[in-house]
This record gives structure tokens, sequence and C-alpha cells, in this order.
């Protein structure tokens, strides 16, 4: 394991996240105060549909991210080379096709949707938005392929976050001098283009041989990719705009600040284990090594699980004060407790997933993992069918928590069947991790109310809870694993 790059990777990615967090929740605020919970929830309906147009990508990153791993294993400069001009004729295609889906989208869309809003400007809207993507298609995301699956993802982080850096800049700006929220998010799209110049700077120094005559790569595995893609958008990119047209725009709002608050910290999970933790047990798969990919699984698994309490309990007791402190001003109320509830009950199960879906992406396990995704979007459509008649906001968290819950388990049993057999330690540090949450959420929530009157003392409250977590995690979590190690060395020393 390259311990060096390893650090890069999980520095640059938590400082990525630590940016990405303030950027992600400064536009919604703004666009709140500034434009109206309507338009918000008209443009977090468009990163969803946006989601859903990314379909024509059809799992080739995922898949050349695999394919990657045996020619940088086996240091094959040719082959390396052909695979990475090979993805980026794939992308230039797939730009074009993407460009073409976006506006006939945006057309549809606009005429559909339930908004008081000019159909026009909600076509220019989307249209405007669609154009990142579009860029980063072009010209961006076969960097980032290449910088993963080496093990060098920091290099495409650093160019992220000079770009997020620019956008809060560009955001600041644009609301100062009340510019129209078309012409912002046309602005904030370009900025996709700073970050590519830094990529290609980056790019330049891996003296990679690109020539204009290229052998043609084909990529492994790209339809159950893309069926595995196909099958989460219902599930990841379909609530918000089912609830912008079956209930309205601005319980949409709603269910996006909620969605960006938690989804905040899964991807801050996702992106710090699976990004970081993935092209390491993808070498690791492809060199043979398989007492490394269980050693490095068990570790961070462990690890991650105490970190993802600590936020979670953290998050459900603060989750009231911040909510009405981020929401201060808006048109409607934003706080609602069971929605939060079912939404943190939603995102701790899907972040034990994690380490699950990694391992699986790394054994390049796509094929054989379809049925699992299907299934999981059955159990939530089931549910959303089962309680149309009293359908809200909370149906569809419910139902994402119900399929997110079927997911982990599923991938849980699925690995340890196929690629690690993971320790029973393992299974007692998460059972033990949802017994403590839902003992938190059951008792303490009702007992402790943080006094709140500002910014401060909502961020010296959360200290506190933090605080107190990460000593009652790391009292239920490492302590006992440390005391059973011990143990076991006694046992073994007496035998």
């Amino acid at each position: 394991m390259n311990i060096k790059n390893l650090n890069k990777n999980m520095t640059t990615s938590i400082l990525f996240q630590i940016v990405n967090i303030g950027y992600g929740i400064l536009l919604p605020r703004i666009i709140i105060i500034s434009y109206g919970s309507e338009m918000n929830g008209l443009v977090s309906a468009t990163l969803q549909l946006i989601g859903y147009m990314k379909i024509v990508e059809a799992g080739l990153s995922t898949a050349s991210i695999r394919q990657f791993y045996d020619p940088l294993v086996k240091k094959d400069s040719k082959k390396i080379s052909d695979l990475f001009q090979s993805i980026n004729y794939y992308y230039k295609k797939i730009a074009n096709y993407f460009i073409v889906l976006s506006l006939i989208c945006a057309l549809v869309y606009a005429l559909i949707v339930n908004s008081n809003v000019s159909n026009l400007y909600v076509f220019l809207l989307v249209s405007v938005i669609s154009l990142s993507t579009y860029f980063d298609f072009s010209f961006g995301i076969k960097f980032y392929i290449y910088f993963l699956a080496n093990k060098e993802v920091y290099k495409y982080q650093l160019a992220q976050i000079i770009a997020q850096v620019v956008k809060i800049l560009i955001t600041l700006i644009g609301v100062y001098f009340n510019i129209d929220l078309i012409l912002l998010m046309l602005f904030l799209s370009l900025i996709v283009l700073i970050k590519v110049y830094i990529l290609t700077i980056f790019f330049k120094r891996e003296k990679i041989n690109i020539n204009s005559k290229y052998q043609f790569i084909k990529i492994d595995q790209r339809d159950s990719v893309l069926t595995h893609q196909i099958l989460g958008m219902v599930i990841y990119n379909g609530p918000v705009i089912l609830i912008s047209i079956l209930i309205d725009p601005i319980f949409a709002s709603v269910f996006a600040i909620y969605s960006l608050i938690f989804g905040t910290f899964y991807g801050f999970y996702s992106l710090i284990y699976g990004q970081t933790l993935l092209p390491q047990l993808g070498h690791a798969i492809s060199e043979g090594k398989k007492d490394n990919v269980k050693v490095m699984h068990e570790k961070y698994n462990k690890y991650s699980i105490l970190v993802n309490l600590v936020i979670m309990i953290t998050t459900i007791i603060m989750f009231e004060s911040f909510i009405e402190l981020y929401t201060y001003g808006a048109d409607i109320n934003y706080y609602r407790y069971t929605t939060a509830t079912l939404f943190l009950g939603y995102t701790f199960i899907n972040c034990l997933k994690v380490p699950y879906q990694t391992l699986v992406n790394a054994n390049g396990d796509f094929k054989k993992t379809i049925v699992h995704s299907v299934i999981e979007v059955l159990v939530f459509i089931l549910t959303i069918v089962s309680l149309y008649k009293m359908i809200s906001i909370d149906t569809f968290v419910l139902a994402l928590l119900l399929s997110s819950l079927y997911k982990m388990v599923s991938l849980k049993i699925f690995t340890n069947i196929y690629i690690v057999k993971e320790s029973w330690k393992q299974h007692y540090f998460q059972l033990i991790s949802i017994f403590v949450l839902i003992i938190i959420i059951r008792y303490l929530t009702t007992i402790y109310y943080p006094n709140v009157n500002s910014i401060m003392d909502w961020i010296i409250n959360s200290i506190f809870i933090v605080l107190v977590t990460l000593i009652l995690s790391f009292v239920i979590i490492i302590i006992p694993d440390k005391v059973i190690d011990r143990l076991r060395l006694l046992k073994n020393n007496e035998l």
C-alpha cells in the first residue's frame, strides 16, 4: 500500500468535502432567501433530472476504473495510453448525446412541472445547469478515472477544491449584484472549465504517451454497470422529481434541504471511504493479496463506523436548531421531526453499505450483484405504492430507508461469501452502533434541548455533543476491540 498517496488522498478528500459542504449549504440557503422556496425546489429537481440524463454515460467511469487496475499494476504504459484515449473517445460521444438529451428533457419538464414559473424560464434553467455536466463529460471526467485508478485522486481533488472556492465567490458576488438566477447558474456551470485546465496541467506530468494512432479498447461490463446506474437513479434521483410533480415544488424544496444535509454526510463518508480505499483494494485484488484486502476492509470499516455513529448522533440532536437557523427568513417552515428521524436512519444504513459496495466495485462484481439492485428498487416502489393514499415526503424517505436496509444486508452477505470473510467483531460493531443510535433517538432527544440563539451557540453545542458521543463510541467500539485482541493474544501465548 502506498501510504504517502493514501494520506494525500485522504487529506484532500476531507478538505474537498469541507469546502463542498460549505458550498452545498450556501447555495440552497441563498436561493431560498433571494429567490424563494419554489425556485430552490426547481433547482433541486433540475439537478436530480440531470442525474437521470447522466444515464448516457452508460456505466463507463466505474467499469473503466476497474479496467485500469491491471495495466497499472503491470506498468504497461502502452495499454494505459490506449485505454486512456479510448475513454476520451467514449466521453466525447457521450457529451454530445447528453446535451441533446438535456434539451429534450428541459422542454418536457418545463411543460409538465407544477409551478408558477413560466415554461420558458424552467427550460432555460435546466439547459444552463446541464452545461456543467456537458463540459465535465467532454473534458474532465477522463482525468478523474485515471487519477482515481492510479491511487492519485488527490490531484483531482485539488482541482475540485479550487473550482468550489471559485463557485462560492461567484455565488456571493452574483447575489450581491442581484443577478438573475439563470445567469448565476450559467457562471457556475462555466467554472468546470477552470477545473479542466488544472487537471490538464497535472496530467501532462504523468508522461503518458498520447498518440494520434492508438489501439481502441472496449470497456468490459459496461452493460452491467449501466443496469446498476439505471436502477440507482430510480431511488436516488426519483423522489425530488416525483414530489415536485405529484405534490408541489415547495415540498420538493423541503425534501431537497433534508437530502442535502444528510446527503452531505453520506457523500463525505462515501468519498473518504470509497474513493480513498477503492484503488487500494482494487490494486490488492489485482495482485492477489487477499490478506491485505481483509486487513484494509476491517480496519477502515471499524473506524468508519465510529465516525459514522458520532456524526449521526450529533446530527439528530442538533438538527432542529440548525434547520431553524439555516432557513430563517424562508417563506415556509422546514422542520419536521419524523422526516428528520427517517432521514437519519436512511443515511446511517446507507453509510454502513458503503464498505461492501466498495468491495464489489473493487472486485468488479457488477453483473453478479444486479439482482440485489433490482430487489432494492422493488422494495422502494412497493413501499410508495402501498402508501400512495397517504403520500407525503415521509413516504419517500421510508421507502429509501427500507430499500437501503435490504441492499446493505444483501451486499454484506454477498461480499462475505465471495470476496472477504469478515470477523465476527465487524458484525458486533455494526449491530451495537445501530442499537446505540436507536436508544439515543428514542430517549436523549426528548430530554436534551440545546440552547441555540446564534450560529456560535450551535457550534459550541455541537462540539460538546461530538466530544460526548466520541467518548461513548470509543467505549463501545474501540475498547472492546482492544480487550478482545488482548485476551486472544494471552490465550494464544498460553497454548
